[in-house]
Order: C-alpha cells, then sequence, then structure tokens
C-alpha cells in the first residue's frame, strides 16, 4: 500500500490565517480526524508533529517519501474580500495523471459542502510556487478547504467538519484500491500493507488486507 503522509499546513492556533476561523488551529484538528477515519479504515497515515517549521517539514519529507507514496497538505484560504467564498485544490505545475486524478476526488468531495473552485496548478497560486508541492517527488497534493474569511464557509465548515474528514479519508481509501489494482493487473504484485511489501499475488489471500 502506498505510504500516507497528512501534513498541517501550520502549527498550532494563531500561526495561519484568522477570521470565523483559525486556520492554525483547523488545520491540525482535520488532519487528525482524517488520520482517524484513514485508521478505522486500515491506512496508518503518518503526521508530522505540529511544532517543526515548514523547511525542516520538507527535508524531513525529502529524506523518507518515496515517488509512489501520496502527500497531502490541508490548509484554509483567505481574502480581504468578506465575499471570497469556496474550496481549491492545488498540484504542481508539472503535475503526473495520479495528481489530476486524486485532485478531482477531493474537490469533488469539497464541493459537496463548498462552492468548486477547481484544481489548479501551484503556478497560479497567491504565492507561484508552493515549497510543499514542489519540494519532493511523489503524488503532491495541498488542499485549501474553504476561506476562514467567509462567514458561510466557516459555518458549513464547522457544521460539516466530521462529514468532510470521513469523505476525505474516503477518497484516499478508494484512490489506494485503484493504485493497487492497477499494480495487480499489470505487474501480477500487490502491497500487502501499510509499509508496502510486496508479495506474488499466488500469496496474497494468505494475508490480512482492507483492499
Amino acid at each position: 500500500m502506498r505510504r500516507v503522509f497528512l501534513i498541517s499546513g501550520h502549527n498550532g492556533s494563531g500561526t495561519g490565517a484568522n477570521g470565523f476561523i483559525d486556520e492554525g488551529k483547523e488545520t491540525v484538528i482535520l488532519r487528525d480526524l482524517i488520520a482517524e477515519n484513514l485508521k478505522e479504515m486500515g491506512i496508518v497515515a503518518i503526521k508530522d508533529d505540529n511544532l517543526t517549521p515548514l523547511t525542516k517539514v520538507v527535508q524531513w519529507l525529502r529524506n523518507q517519501i518515496t515517488k509512489k507514496d501520496i502527500c497531502i497538505d490541508i490548509h484554509f484560504n483567505a481574502s480581504t474580500n468578506p465575499n471570497a467564498n469556496g474550496s481549491e485544490v492545488f498540484i504542481p505545475t508539472k503535475n503526473t495523471y495520479d495528481e489530476v486524478e486524486l485532485a478531482n476526488m477531493f474537490r469533488i468531495t469539497l464541493s459537496k459542502v463548498f462552492k468548486d473552485r477547481g484544481v489548479s496548478l501551484e503556478s497560479k497560486s497567491h504565492h507561484g510556487k508552493i515549497a510543499m508541492l514542489s519540494g519532493f517527488d511523489c503524488c503532491n497534493i495541498l488542499l485549501e478547504v474553504c476561506f476562514v474569511s467567509n462567514k458561510l464557509d466557516s459555518e458549513n465548515y464547522f457544521e460539516k467538519r466530521d462529514f468532510i474528514a470521513y469523505e476525505l479519508a474516503l477518497d484516499i481509501l478508494e484512490y489506494s484500491r485503484k493504485y493497487e489494482a492497477k499494480l495487480h493487473t499489470n505487474n501480477h504484485y500487490h502491497f500487502a500493507d501499510s509499509w508496502c511489501m510486496v508479495v506474488p499475488i499466488q500469496k496474497q489471500r494468505q494475508r490480512a488486507s482492507f483492499l
């Protein structure tokens, strides 16, 4: 199974944008809720520690992440325009089919609660380049869940937070299953567990798996 890295884009209360939502606080809460749901589904996500500066988080990821892994960085948006609203998903400018596919799954899920702002390239972001999308090579996704500066977005977020966490976790599970099915079909091998041990197809039924 591909390893899943869940990163809270900030490090706790007051470290991100503030408005009707405290971004620094909610990125950690939402990350942990997604991780709890994934654990119940059979996937143990790897999380950052909430204390490490961004530059060190990127270095930590570079030292262990592999091309087949998934890294999801969680953020909330903000604007001086109180009417700006909706969710947006960012992927690297030089992206892969995997990134586009998973990003669209997340986009559809978030659009059940918020206005759909689509999937955007890193180069189209406010910063132009995002360390978490260009700092290492894997399936990289950055979520802008909704606008902390928009009252309705914030109300919808708090009302639907558990639903959002569950549905995003389900997207990861379904995407992982599809990925494993491709490996099974194309290579006759199966990544049997969250630590990516490879076992021949004929031994697959002898191992417990959530797939």
